[in-house]
């Protein structure tokens, strides 16, 4: 077992200079802009929702959640399918765009992508279905400012945060390639 760890942690490594590409898709009608987040290790994705903002993302619930960010918490992340969590966070708009400074966000990267104005309010409102469908569990981070909810959707590296917000994009009509393990985005 713990020679697994050691070469998956060694793939790990190789595999940080790969990025995922984002292709927006093309011909809109009725165009609206999003923002995939990036925060480092992982990402959220902004959706526009009337006069504010929604952030949506996805994690372990222990690790992400919850904050156990001790190694008794990450190896268990990292390797066997755990809670996963969905996170939202009302992002206030300013001159109708997020005011990332009102979000208190660790921001390393902000790309903003021109979605249909129609799929967007479509994942918000399936993202806030979920949401409320799990909400009986709800946490409150005061540290990340988010609010979460354990979901079924098992959390594990390879379906990590960056994972999920490649299937979100992909709802949104984007096409999503490379290795979605690691949050190092290009937009085409």
């Amino acid at each position: 077992m713990p020679n697994r760890i050691i070469l998956l942690l060694f793939a790990i490594l190789l595999l940080s200079g790969c990025s995922a590409t984002v292709k927006p898709p093309e011909n809109l009608v009725d165009p609206v802009t999003i923002y995939l987040v990036d925060h480092g290790r992982h990402a959220s994705l902004v959706l526009p929702t009337e006069d504010r903002f929604t952030r949506f993302s996805y994690g372990d619930w222990d690790y992400y959640a919850l904050r156990k960010t001790g190694l008794n918490n990450a190896i268990p992340a990292l390797f066997w399918s755990t809670t996963g969590a969905l996170g939202r966070q009302t992002i206030p708009a300013a001159d109708g765009h997020p005011d990332w400074q009102a979000a208190n966000l660790i921001i390393e990267a902000i790309h903003p992508i021109e979605v249909e104005k129609q799929a967007s309010q479509d994942l918000s409102i399936k993202l806030a279905d979920t949401f409320q469908q799990f909400g009986e569990q709800h946490y409150i981070n005061y540290q990340t400012g988010m609010q979460f909810v354990p979901i079924d959707q098992k959390y594990r590296i390879d379906r990590n945060s960056n994972y999920r917000i490649g299937q979100w994009l992909e709802v949104l009509g984007c096409e999503v390639e490379g290795i979605l393990i690691l949050s190092n985005w290009r937009i085409e």
